[in-house]
């Protein structure tokens, strides 16, 4: 799978009618995930050239294509653990993806690992916005005030730049 697409745009256009369709589409979480899972697909092409970064390839791919299934799973789940549970999942893929990618600077390159890593670190911004107000209205539901002791625990853990 070389890259048929040179950006973003170009890359929805090319996302079938039926997956734009879908309410789904609407999640800002969910197209970049597809977008990340398609880029890791791509990049899977150049590890897997070199005999050392091959199993790496792999798990890039299966971190990355595990995080759109774990956003649609979760956005069609009823609010509650179940629902916040697919989005701790696709939470620890994205930064299993991330930690991936600080890996394979050698052989994909500075510029191609921070783009991915940027793109992911977005994902995990947007992951945790998406707990928070799903925890939120599942509480509000249930008439819980529990929310605020675990504001601590979803927040972003700062890292130093790759640079």
């Amino acid at each position: 799978m070389s890259a048929a697409f040179k950006n973003y745009l170009e890359w929805e256009k090319q996302v079938p009618r039926s997956i734009r369709g879908d309410n789904l589409w609407k999640l800002t979480l969910y197209r970049s995930a597809l977008f990340i899972s398609d880029l890791a697909e791509i990049d899977s092409e150049t590890l897997e050239a070199d005999p050392r970064f091959a199993s790496t390839a792999g798990q890039l791919v299966e971190s990355a294509t595990v995080l759109g299934d774990h956003i649609a799973e979760g956005y069609s789940l009823p609010p509650g653990k179940d629902q916040i549970a697919s989005y701790e999942s696709a939470l620890g893929a994205a930064r299993q993806a991330r930690a991936l990618y600080l890996q394979v600077r050698p052989i994909l390159g500075q510029s191609v690992a921070d783009h991915r890593s940027e793109l992911l670190a977005n994902l995990i911004k947007e992951t945790i916005a998406q707990m928070k107000s799903r925890h939120e209205k599942s509480a509000r539901e249930q008439g819980l005030d529990y929310l605020r002791a675990r504001d601590s625990h979803a927040e972003e853990i700062p890292f130093a730049s790759l640079d």
